[in-house]
Protein backbone atom coordinates (compact mmCIF):
# COMPACT_ATOMS: atom_id res chain seq x y z
CA UNK A 1 0.00 0.00 0.00
CA UNK A 2 2.98 2.61 0.85
CA UNK A 3 4.30 1.66 -2.39
CA UNK A 4 1.36 2.39 -4.10
CA UNK A 5 0.72 6.08 -2.65
CA UNK A 6 4.19 7.34 -3.54
CA UNK A 7 3.94 5.95 -7.35
CA UNK A 8 0.43 7.69 -7.47
CA UNK A 9 2.22 10.63 -6.42
CA UNK A 10 5.03 10.24 -8.91
CA UNK A 11 2.87 9.50 -11.21
CA UNK A 12 0.76 12.43 -11.06
CA UNK A 13 3.50 14.55 -11.28
CA UNK A 14 4.89 13.83 -13.79
CA UNK A 15 2.02 15.19 -15.88
CA UNK A 16 4.06 18.26 -15.82
CA UNK A 17 7.31 16.88 -17.33
CA UNK A 18 6.98 17.32 -21.53
CA UNK A 19 6.62 14.05 -23.24
CA UNK A 20 9.72 13.50 -24.62
CA UNK A 21 11.21 13.42 -21.42
CA UNK A 22 8.47 11.67 -19.25
CA UNK A 23 9.29 7.88 -19.66
CA UNK A 24 13.05 8.82 -18.21
CA UNK A 25 11.89 10.69 -15.60
CA UNK A 26 9.49 8.58 -13.80
CA UNK A 27 11.74 5.77 -14.02
CA UNK A 28 14.43 7.63 -12.58
CA UNK A 29 12.47 8.62 -9.57
CA UNK A 30 10.79 5.39 -9.15
CA UNK A 31 14.57 3.25 -8.96
CA UNK A 32 15.55 6.46 -6.40
CA UNK A 33 12.09 5.75 -4.35
CA UNK A 34 12.65 2.00 -4.43
CA UNK A 35 15.84 1.88 -2.81
CA UNK A 36 14.84 4.02 -0.02
CA UNK A 37 12.04 1.81 0.45
CA UNK A 38 14.39 -1.20 0.40
CA UNK A 39 16.90 0.77 2.90
CA UNK A 40 14.00 0.92 5.74
CA UNK A 41 12.94 4.07 4.88
CA UNK A 42 9.36 5.43 6.61
CA UNK A 43 6.09 5.97 4.95
CA UNK A 44 6.46 9.45 5.90
CA UNK A 45 9.70 9.85 4.66
CA UNK A 46 9.11 8.31 1.36
CA UNK A 47 6.04 11.05 0.49
CA UNK A 48 7.76 13.78 1.77
CA UNK A 49 10.28 12.91 -0.90
CA UNK A 50 7.58 12.10 -3.93
CA UNK A 51 6.42 16.05 -2.78
CA UNK A 52 9.90 16.53 -4.18
CA UNK A 53 8.94 15.21 -7.43
CA UNK A 54 6.77 18.40 -7.97
CA UNK A 55 9.35 20.45 -7.61
CA UNK A 56 11.52 18.61 -9.69
CA UNK A 57 9.00 18.48 -12.77
CA UNK A 58 7.85 21.67 -12.75
CA UNK A 59 11.28 23.04 -13.10
CA UNK A 60 12.43 21.11 -15.81
CA UNK A 61 8.68 22.11 -17.26
CA UNK A 62 10.17 26.07 -17.18
CA UNK A 63 13.58 24.99 -18.57
CA UNK A 64 11.67 23.61 -21.44
CA UNK A 65 9.81 26.04 -23.93
CA UNK A 66 6.21 25.56 -24.28
CA UNK A 67 5.81 23.61 -27.63
CA UNK A 68 2.73 24.35 -29.48
CA UNK A 69 3.51 22.12 -32.43
CA UNK A 70 1.25 19.50 -31.56
CA UNK A 71 -1.58 22.44 -32.81
CA UNK A 72 0.01 21.77 -36.27
CA UNK A 73 -1.12 17.56 -36.41
CA UNK A 74 -4.72 16.91 -38.01
CA UNK A 75 -7.86 17.71 -35.86
CA UNK A 76 -5.91 19.18 -32.81
CA UNK A 77 -7.43 22.73 -33.29
CA UNK A 78 -10.99 21.08 -34.05
CA UNK A 79 -10.80 19.01 -30.84
CA UNK A 80 -9.64 21.98 -28.25
CA UNK A 81 -12.92 23.55 -30.27
CA UNK A 82 -15.40 20.90 -29.17
CA UNK A 83 -13.64 20.41 -26.13
CA UNK A 84 -14.00 24.47 -25.17
CA UNK A 85 -18.12 23.84 -26.53
CA UNK A 86 -18.57 21.39 -23.94
CA UNK A 87 -16.64 22.79 -21.35
CA UNK A 88 -19.27 25.98 -21.96
CA UNK A 89 -21.89 23.31 -22.10
CA UNK A 90 -21.49 22.25 -18.99
CA UNK A 91 -20.80 25.65 -17.12
CA UNK A 92 -24.12 27.32 -18.59
CA UNK A 93 -25.93 24.32 -17.58
CA UNK A 94 -27.24 23.93 -21.21
CA UNK A 95 -26.84 20.26 -21.57
CA UNK A 96 -29.84 19.58 -19.63
CA UNK A 97 -33.28 21.94 -21.09
CA UNK A 98 -34.26 24.31 -18.21
CA UNK A 99 -36.99 22.68 -16.26
CA UNK A 100 -39.03 25.90 -15.83
CA UNK A 101 -40.60 26.19 -11.97
CA UNK A 102 -44.13 25.61 -12.64
CA UNK A 103 -46.12 23.62 -10.06
CA UNK A 104 -48.27 21.88 -12.76
CA UNK A 105 -45.46 21.08 -15.11
CA UNK A 106 -45.97 17.56 -15.27
CA UNK A 107 -49.10 18.13 -16.29
CA UNK A 108 -48.92 20.23 -19.10
CA UNK A 109 -48.83 19.73 -22.90
CA UNK A 110 -48.73 21.54 -26.02
CA UNK A 111 -50.32 20.71 -29.14
CA UNK A 112 -48.82 20.12 -32.42
CA UNK A 113 -49.99 18.70 -36.07
CA UNK A 114 -48.08 17.56 -38.76
CA UNK A 115 -49.18 19.18 -42.15
CA UNK A 116 -49.56 17.65 -45.36
CA UNK A 117 -47.48 20.29 -47.38
CA UNK A 118 -43.77 19.70 -47.28
CA UNK A 119 -43.71 17.79 -43.70
CA UNK A 120 -44.16 21.14 -42.07
CA UNK A 121 -45.41 21.53 -38.28
CA UNK A 122 -48.30 23.45 -37.16
CA UNK A 123 -48.45 24.47 -33.66
CA UNK A 124 -51.68 26.86 -33.82
CA UNK A 125 -55.47 25.82 -33.24
CA UNK A 126 -58.14 28.32 -35.04
CA UNK A 127 -61.10 28.99 -33.17
CA UNK A 128 -63.32 25.94 -33.81
CA UNK A 129 -60.50 23.41 -33.45
CA UNK A 130 -60.12 25.68 -29.94
CA UNK A 131 -63.39 25.31 -28.52
CA UNK A 132 -63.77 21.44 -29.68
CA UNK A 133 -60.14 21.01 -27.65
CA UNK A 134 -61.75 22.51 -24.57
CA UNK A 135 -64.46 19.79 -24.57
CA UNK A 136 -62.51 17.08 -24.69
CA UNK A 137 -62.97 14.90 -21.11
CA UNK A 138 -58.70 14.62 -20.56
CA UNK A 139 -58.37 18.21 -20.25
CA UNK A 140 -58.86 20.85 -17.17
CA UNK A 141 -57.96 23.85 -18.59
CA UNK A 142 -56.46 25.39 -22.21
CA UNK A 143 -54.62 28.71 -21.90
CA UNK A 144 -54.06 30.16 -25.55
CA UNK A 145 -51.01 32.91 -25.95
CA UNK A 146 -49.34 34.22 -29.31
CA UNK A 147 -45.57 35.64 -28.99
CA UNK A 148 -44.58 39.01 -30.29
CA UNK A 149 -41.18 41.20 -30.65
CA UNK A 150 -41.16 44.54 -30.41
CA UNK A 151 -37.69 45.61 -30.72
CA UNK A 152 -34.80 43.79 -28.84
CA UNK A 153 -37.78 42.76 -26.46
CA UNK A 154 -40.49 39.54 -26.63
CA UNK A 155 -43.40 39.73 -25.10
CA UNK A 156 -46.46 37.37 -25.32
CA UNK A 157 -50.18 38.08 -25.44
CA UNK A 158 -52.02 35.39 -22.92
CA UNK A 159 -55.43 34.32 -22.34
CA UNK A 160 -57.09 35.37 -19.14
CA UNK A 161 -56.13 31.46 -17.69
CA UNK A 162 -53.13 31.88 -18.81
CA UNK A 163 -51.39 31.98 -15.28
CA UNK A 164 -53.59 29.73 -13.81
CA UNK A 165 -53.33 26.96 -16.42
CA UNK A 166 -49.22 27.22 -15.31
CA UNK A 167 -50.35 27.17 -11.77
CA UNK A 168 -48.17 30.77 -11.41
CA UNK A 169 -49.00 33.69 -9.56
CA UNK A 170 -47.37 37.19 -9.68
CA UNK A 171 -45.27 38.38 -6.86
CA UNK A 172 -46.80 41.36 -6.71
CA UNK A 173 -50.08 42.73 -7.88
CA UNK A 174 -52.78 41.22 -10.11
CA UNK A 175 -52.80 38.55 -13.15
CA UNK A 176 -54.96 39.20 -15.67
CA UNK A 177 -58.44 39.76 -15.16
CA UNK A 178 -61.57 39.59 -18.18
CA UNK A 179 -62.24 42.58 -19.73
CA UNK A 180 -58.52 44.34 -19.14
CA UNK A 181 -56.82 46.32 -21.71
CA UNK A 182 -53.53 47.62 -22.36
CA UNK A 183 -52.28 46.25 -19.27
CA UNK A 184 -49.07 44.06 -18.10
CA UNK A 185 -47.80 41.60 -16.11
CA UNK A 186 -44.12 42.01 -16.10
CA UNK A 187 -41.33 39.74 -15.30
CA UNK A 188 -38.13 40.04 -12.50
CA UNK A 189 -35.93 40.84 -14.44
CA UNK A 190 -37.73 43.39 -16.67
CA UNK A 191 -38.78 45.23 -13.34
CA UNK A 192 -35.12 45.27 -12.09
CA UNK A 193 -33.98 46.63 -15.94
CA UNK A 194 -36.86 48.56 -17.39
CA UNK A 195 -38.64 49.84 -13.78
CA UNK A 196 -35.28 50.39 -11.88
CA UNK A 197 -36.71 47.72 -9.20
CA UNK A 198 -38.88 50.21 -7.88
CA UNK A 199 -41.12 49.01 -5.56
CA UNK A 200 -43.67 51.27 -6.22
CA UNK A 201 -43.93 50.29 -10.06
CA UNK A 202 -47.44 48.63 -10.29
CA UNK A 203 -49.53 51.25 -11.44
CA UNK A 204 -46.35 52.66 -13.93
CA UNK A 205 -47.50 53.05 -17.52
CA UNK A 206 -44.66 52.14 -19.72
CA UNK A 207 -44.25 52.25 -23.71
CA UNK A 208 -43.48 49.73 -26.15
CA UNK A 209 -43.17 51.08 -30.11
CA UNK A 210 -46.86 52.24 -30.53
CA UNK A 211 -48.15 51.13 -27.84
CA UNK A 212 -48.53 51.90 -24.14
CA UNK A 213 -49.14 49.17 -21.30
CA UNK A 214 -50.42 49.38 -17.20
CA UNK A 215 -48.30 47.40 -15.10
CA UNK A 216 -50.58 45.39 -13.09
CA UNK A 217 -48.53 42.61 -11.94
CA UNK A 218 -44.72 41.43 -10.98
CA UNK A 219 -43.82 37.62 -11.50
CA UNK A 220 -41.17 36.06 -9.58
CA UNK A 221 -37.40 35.66 -9.78
CA UNK A 222 -37.71 31.97 -11.01
CA UNK A 223 -40.48 32.54 -13.47
CA UNK A 224 -39.48 32.20 -16.94
CA UNK A 225 -41.29 31.66 -20.60
CA UNK A 226 -39.72 32.05 -23.60
CA UNK A 227 -37.60 34.35 -22.68
CA UNK A 228 -40.64 37.03 -22.42
CA UNK A 229 -40.64 40.00 -20.82
CA UNK A 230 -43.63 40.57 -19.81
CA UNK A 231 -47.54 39.22 -21.15
CA UNK A 232 -50.42 41.59 -22.14
CA UNK A 233 -54.04 40.75 -22.53
CA UNK A 234 -54.33 38.56 -25.51
CA UNK A 235 -56.08 40.17 -28.96
CA UNK A 236 -58.73 39.24 -31.06
CA UNK A 237 -56.25 37.01 -32.86
CA UNK A 238 -57.87 33.93 -34.86
CA UNK A 239 -55.32 31.03 -34.29
CA UNK A 240 -53.06 30.42 -31.08
CA UNK A 241 -50.25 28.64 -29.32
CA UNK A 242 -51.78 26.55 -26.73
CA UNK A 243 -50.92 25.16 -23.25
CA UNK A 244 -53.22 22.42 -21.81
CA UNK A 245 -53.56 21.08 -18.65
CA UNK A 246 -54.75 17.69 -18.24
CA UNK A 247 -56.42 16.71 -15.59
CA UNK A 248 -55.07 14.21 -12.29
CA UNK A 249 -54.02 10.95 -13.38
CA UNK A 250 -54.73 11.34 -17.50
CA UNK A 251 -51.22 10.50 -19.24
CA UNK A 252 -50.00 12.47 -22.40
CA UNK A 253 -50.54 9.48 -24.28
CA UNK A 254 -54.31 8.71 -22.87
CA UNK A 255 -54.96 12.21 -23.60
CA UNK A 256 -53.70 12.10 -26.94
CA UNK A 257 -55.85 8.82 -28.02
CA UNK A 258 -58.87 11.05 -26.96
CA UNK A 259 -58.38 13.59 -29.58
CA UNK A 260 -61.36 14.32 -31.87
CA UNK A 261 -61.46 11.88 -34.84
CA UNK A 262 -62.15 15.19 -37.25
CA UNK A 263 -60.20 16.07 -39.91
CA UNK A 264 -58.85 18.60 -38.79
CA UNK A 265 -56.89 17.14 -35.75
CA UNK A 266 -55.34 14.87 -38.35
CA UNK A 267 -51.77 14.37 -37.03
CA UNK A 268 -52.12 16.02 -33.98
CA UNK A 269 -50.19 14.83 -31.21
CA UNK A 270 -49.53 16.17 -27.60
CA UNK A 271 -45.63 17.41 -26.64
CA UNK A 272 -44.36 17.87 -22.93
CA UNK A 273 -43.70 21.25 -22.41
CA UNK A 274 -40.08 20.55 -21.29
CA UNK A 275 -38.25 19.01 -24.13
CA UNK A 276 -36.39 15.94 -23.47
CA UNK A 277 -32.65 17.13 -25.18
CA UNK A 278 -31.95 20.79 -25.50
CA UNK A 279 -30.23 22.47 -28.78
CA UNK A 280 -27.34 22.74 -27.11
CA UNK A 281 -26.71 19.11 -26.26
CA UNK A 282 -28.41 18.51 -29.48
CA UNK A 283 -25.22 20.09 -31.63
CA UNK A 284 -22.75 19.13 -29.38
CA UNK A 285 -23.44 15.38 -29.72
CA UNK A 286 -23.23 16.09 -33.50
CA UNK A 287 -20.17 18.11 -32.98
CA UNK A 288 -18.92 14.75 -31.58
CA UNK A 289 -20.25 12.61 -34.55
CA UNK A 290 -18.43 14.17 -36.62
CA UNK A 291 -15.19 14.84 -35.08
CA UNK A 292 -15.01 10.79 -35.26
CA UNK A 293 -16.29 10.65 -38.71
CA UNK A 294 -13.12 13.12 -39.51
CA UNK A 295 -11.07 10.72 -38.08
CA UNK A 296 -12.23 7.86 -40.03
CA UNK A 297 -11.88 9.82 -43.19
CA UNK A 298 -8.55 10.72 -42.24
CA UNK A 299 -7.68 7.32 -42.17
CA UNK A 300 -9.22 6.13 -45.19
CA UNK A 301 -7.85 8.87 -47.04
CA UNK A 302 -11.35 10.42 -48.59
CA UNK A 303 -10.00 13.89 -48.48
CA UNK A 304 -12.97 15.92 -49.70
CA UNK A 305 -15.37 14.31 -47.34
CA UNK A 306 -12.71 14.89 -44.94
CA UNK A 307 -12.63 18.93 -45.50
CA UNK A 308 -16.54 19.07 -45.19
CA UNK A 309 -16.31 16.79 -42.06
CA UNK A 310 -13.89 19.16 -40.58
CA UNK A 311 -15.81 22.62 -42.00
CA UNK A 312 -19.59 20.34 -40.17
CA UNK A 313 -17.04 19.86 -36.70
CA UNK A 314 -16.49 23.44 -36.51
CA UNK A 315 -19.59 24.76 -37.55
CA UNK A 316 -21.38 22.37 -34.62
CA UNK A 317 -18.88 23.45 -32.18
CA UNK A 318 -20.23 27.63 -32.82
CA UNK A 319 -23.57 26.68 -32.98
CA UNK A 320 -23.03 25.03 -29.41
CA UNK A 321 -21.03 27.60 -27.96
CA UNK A 322 -23.42 30.07 -29.34
CA UNK A 323 -27.00 28.44 -27.92
CA UNK A 324 -25.19 28.00 -24.76
CA UNK A 325 -23.84 31.55 -23.81
CA UNK A 326 -27.39 32.96 -25.56
CA UNK A 327 -29.63 32.73 -22.39
CA UNK A 328 -26.78 33.52 -19.80
CA UNK A 329 -25.98 36.82 -21.99
CA UNK A 330 -30.25 37.73 -22.61
CA UNK A 331 -30.30 37.88 -19.50
CA UNK A 332 -27.60 40.28 -18.16
CA UNK A 333 -28.84 42.95 -21.19
CA UNK A 334 -30.99 42.48 -24.20
CA UNK A 335 -28.45 44.55 -26.01
CA UNK A 336 -26.00 41.78 -25.05
CA UNK A 337 -28.09 39.50 -27.46
CA UNK A 338 -27.42 41.90 -30.86
CA UNK A 339 -23.46 41.83 -29.65
CA UNK A 340 -23.73 38.22 -29.11
CA UNK A 341 -25.60 37.74 -32.72
CA UNK A 342 -22.71 39.09 -34.69
CA UNK A 343 -20.15 37.62 -31.97
CA UNK A 344 -22.02 34.21 -33.29
CA UNK A 345 -21.97 34.92 -36.81
CA UNK A 346 -18.11 35.84 -36.99
CA UNK A 347 -17.20 32.69 -35.53
CA UNK A 348 -19.14 30.54 -37.97
CA UNK A 349 -17.29 32.67 -40.82
CA UNK A 350 -14.03 32.02 -38.68
CA UNK A 351 -14.27 28.88 -38.72
CA UNK A 352 -14.85 28.01 -42.17
CA UNK A 353 -11.84 30.61 -43.39
CA UNK A 354 -10.08 28.63 -40.89
CA UNK A 355 -10.22 25.26 -42.15
CA UNK A 356 -10.23 26.22 -45.79
CA UNK A 357 -7.08 28.20 -45.11
CA UNK A 358 -4.91 25.59 -43.05
CA UNK A 359 -5.94 22.66 -45.80
CA UNK A 360 -4.41 24.33 -48.23
CA UNK A 361 -1.20 24.13 -46.21
CA UNK A 362 -1.50 20.59 -45.69
CA UNK A 363 -0.15 17.55 -47.70
CA UNK A 364 -3.11 15.97 -49.48
CA UNK A 365 -1.74 12.28 -48.80
CA UNK A 366 -1.00 12.41 -44.66
CA UNK A 367 -2.04 15.97 -44.01
CA UNK A 368 0.69 16.85 -42.04
CA UNK A 369 1.53 21.14 -41.94
CA UNK A 370 4.14 21.83 -45.01
CA UNK A 371 7.36 22.89 -43.91
CA UNK A 372 10.34 24.26 -45.59
CA UNK A 373 9.21 27.45 -47.70
CA UNK A 374 11.85 28.27 -50.08
CA UNK A 375 11.58 31.33 -51.89
CA UNK A 376 12.12 31.26 -56.02
CA UNK A 377 11.64 33.50 -59.40
CA UNK A 378 11.74 37.29 -59.43
CA UNK A 379 9.77 39.85 -59.40
CA UNK A 380 11.55 41.77 -62.05
CA UNK A 381 10.68 38.85 -64.13
CA UNK A 382 7.25 38.09 -63.71
CA UNK A 383 6.58 36.25 -67.03
CA UNK A 384 9.99 34.47 -67.71
CA UNK A 385 10.27 33.61 -64.08
CA UNK A 386 7.55 34.53 -61.50
CA UNK A 387 8.18 34.92 -58.15
CA UNK A 388 6.75 32.02 -55.66
CA UNK A 389 7.52 29.40 -52.39
CA UNK A 390 7.81 25.80 -52.48
CA UNK A 391 6.56 23.92 -49.27
CA UNK A 392 7.58 20.64 -48.48
CA UNK A 393 5.38 17.55 -47.43
CA UNK A 394 7.79 16.30 -44.24
CA UNK A 395 7.31 12.80 -45.56
CA UNK A 396 7.72 13.29 -48.91
CA UNK A 397 4.99 12.79 -50.83
CA UNK A 398 5.20 15.83 -53.12
CA UNK A 399 6.08 19.68 -53.32
CA UNK A 400 3.51 22.53 -53.37
CA UNK A 401 3.87 25.55 -55.45
CA UNK A 402 2.01 28.59 -54.69
CA UNK A 403 2.54 31.73 -56.75
CA UNK A 404 2.83 35.31 -55.44
CA UNK A 405 1.90 37.12 -58.24
CA UNK A 406 -0.70 37.21 -60.86
CA UNK A 407 -2.89 35.30 -58.46
CA UNK A 408 -1.88 31.93 -60.39
CA UNK A 409 -3.55 28.42 -58.82
CA UNK A 410 -1.70 26.53 -56.72
CA UNK A 411 0.18 23.85 -57.65
CA UNK A 412 1.17 20.38 -56.01
CA UNK A 413 3.94 17.82 -57.41
CA UNK A 414 3.96 14.49 -56.32
CA UNK A 415 7.62 13.48 -55.66
CA UNK A 416 8.85 9.88 -56.75
CA UNK A 417 9.72 6.85 -54.18
CA UNK A 418 13.22 7.63 -54.39
CA UNK A 419 12.66 10.93 -52.66
CA UNK A 420 11.35 9.42 -50.03
CA UNK A 421 14.73 8.41 -48.23
CA UNK A 422 15.52 12.26 -47.84
CA UNK A 423 12.50 12.39 -45.56
CA UNK A 424 10.89 11.04 -42.55
CA UNK A 425 8.36 7.96 -42.91
CA UNK A 426 5.11 8.67 -44.08
CA UNK A 427 2.82 9.58 -41.35
CA UNK A 428 0.02 7.49 -42.45
CA UNK A 429 0.15 3.83 -43.48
Amino acid sequence: MSGFLWRSLIVLASVIVPGELRAGWKQEWFAELSYRERSGASLGYLLRAARGAFRDAAWIRAETPLDLRFLTQPLRVECLLVAAALVICIWSHALIPPRPDYPNLDRLVRFERDMQFLGFTNKFLRSPMLDQWRKSPSVEQVASYNLYVRGPLPYARVSVNFFDTLGVKPRAGRSLWPGDLDVAVVTDTFWRTRLHSDPKALGWSFRIGKESYRVVGVLGPTFAFRQCSFFAPLKNDTSFNTISLLKPGVTRKEAESRLPKTLAFKGARLQPLVAPFSQASISMAGALIMLGCAFLLLRWRRMRLYVCARVGVGLLSAVTIGLATARPLNHISPLLSVVHFWMFTGLCAAVVYFVLRDQRSRCPVCQERLRMPVPIGCWSSLILDRPATEYVCPAGHGVLFVSEALHDPSQWTVLDESWHDLFEEPCLK
